[in-house]
């Protein structure tokens, strides 16, 4: 039975050609297509590269608040070409399932460990809406860590569906709160004026504080409205301010009268 030797990728080329003769056995089928196979697999570099790209995309996304989609752009993907002509950037599906979702229990393990090693935190929080008319609670914690640096986090922003009563709301916070392991941690939280948002604080047992930037921002409103000499001013202001948006003749005069005098 005649033997069989190794075929390396050189030998296949070596045999494919049709200028070339040898006297070795030539490579079987199999063993042309197990050699293809190998050839066309990537290597460990090439798929440790991809994965480093991607991860580093993702953060990208999240660091600068771009939109998903900028992986769809032609001008994005022409610009990853010149950077790398092997990578192909995941899909905005693919982002959107794995790699934020990914990121985010990546992150918020390692916020949890955070909150391990401190005694006590405060938080504030408040509701909003989109532009969607969607309703929002967002919850931003603070604590000195064990560096007795002062830090900040926002621990979520979720949905509330539901009629925004201190009932409702204070089981949403106080599931915010055991979700991040910090419900027995808590010194104080800090909300606006609103009685719905006091109550769920206060439903929870928690010390609450009103903010002070939002009681003074109310005085000033509340004063403004109130002072006659005042609203006329603000009026007159705001009726100059929309003379210029509406005139781009009159807006050009008021930039050369700005150079001019240094303005």
């Amino acid at each position: 039975m005649a033997s069989t030797t190794p075929t390396s990728p050189e030998a296949i080329s070596e045999a494919t050609s049709t200028g070339t003769t040898d006297t070795s056995p030539s490579p079987s089928q199999a063993e042309l297509l197990g050699a293809a196979a190998i050839l066309t697999l990537p290597s460990p570099e090439i798929s440790l590269r991809h994965l480093q790209v991607d991860k580093t995309l993702t953060d990208m996304i999240v660091v600068n608040l771009l939109p998903v989609s900028i992986v769809k752009d032609r001008g994005f993907r022409q610009f990853l070409k010149v950077i790398d002509q092997k990578y192909t950037p995941t899909s905005q599906h693919t982002i959107m399932r794995e790699s934020l979702s990914r990121l985010y229990q990546s992150k918020k393990e390692e916020l949890i460990n955070k909150m391990e090693e401190i005694s006590w935190c405060s938080f504030t929080t408040d509701l909003w809406t989109s532009n969607t008319t969607m309703g929002y609670i967002t919850v931003t914690c603070h604590f000195i860590n064990v560096n007795w640096e002062m830090e900040s986090s926002v621990l979520t922003t979720a949905h509330v569906p539901e009629s925004h009563t201190s009932e409702y709301l204070a089981t949403e916070l106080r599931r915010i709160a055991d979700d991040s392991k910090i419900s027995t941690k808590i010194h104080c939280g800090i909300t606006d004026g609103a009685s719905n948002i006091k109550g769920k604080v206060r439903i929870n047992q928690w010390n609450n504080l009103v903010c002070f930037a939002h009681t003074l921002n109310l005085v000033v409103t509340c004063a403004t409205e109130k002072i006659n000499e005042v609203r006329e001013i603000i009026d007159q202001v705001k009726n100059v301010v929309s003379f210029f948006h509406k005139s781009t003749k009159a807006s050009e005069k008021l930039r050369q009268i700005q150079t001019t005098f240094l303005l």
